[in-house]
């Protein structure tokens, strides 16, 4: 459900893949989770190198919010409305979205979702960010902010990609709590184990 895939022109929308998709987790007793609404990679060459104004952008953002997820409203439980909005250094990543629209544009995103699909669970996915570290104190102090400013955030996803070393299970488990005790829901979206 990525931008190069789901919205490859400007003015066309490709929902067979997703519908696939879809249809088989339906088929199967199974929840879909969406992924992903907005993300510095694989967008279209059309978005990633028009020439926009932060007004023509974000009418642009809120166009692919609505579409997409109202096609699958009460079908996809859960969306990935921003994805990997901060660079391994923890800053806020360069993105289309941020040079043109401003930081804003997360608030921005996250709002509109709410209004697309009012039943969703609308969460925050991002690497790196399992045990306690810079990036995920980044994460950390945007959501707790989005939170006490009323911004509809529902959870964070922590995408879990693993290397034969392991993990700090305690720092893992204290990060989770602290996010939960901000009153979001925890989700472990693309857990993988890698081996050389």
């Amino acid at each position: 459900m990525k931008w190069d895939t789901i919205h490859p022109q400007q003015t066309t929308y490709s929902f067979t893949q997703a519908d696939q998709h879809v249809q088989w987790a339906q088929q199967n007793n199974m929840a879909v989770h969406g992924h992903t609404l907005v993300w510095h990679s694989q967008n279209p060459s059309w978005l990633q190198n028009g020439s926009w104004t932060s007004t023509t952008l974000t009418n642009v953002l809120y166009n692919h919010i609505d579409t997409v997820m109202q096609r699958y409203q009460g079908d996809i439980l859960v969306w990935d409305v921003v994805n990997e909005a901060f660079d391994d250094s923890a800053n806020p990543r360069n993105s289309i979205w941020r040079s043109v629209i401003g930081a804003n544009y997360i608030d921005l995103a996250f709002q509109r979702a709410r209004a697309a699909d009012p039943n969703a669970r609308l969460i925050y996915n991002d690497y790196n960010i399992e045990t306690i570290n810079s990036k995920s104190t980044a994460v950390y102090n945007m959501v707790s902010s989005m939170k006490s400013r009323g911004i509809p955030i529902d959870g964070v996803g922590f995408q879990m990609h693993l290397t034969s070393g392991g993990i700090n299970i305690q720092s893992f488990a204290d990060n989770m709590q602290r996010f939960a005790q901000l009153g979001l829901e925890i989700y472990i979206t693309e857990m993988d184990v890698r081996y050389p």
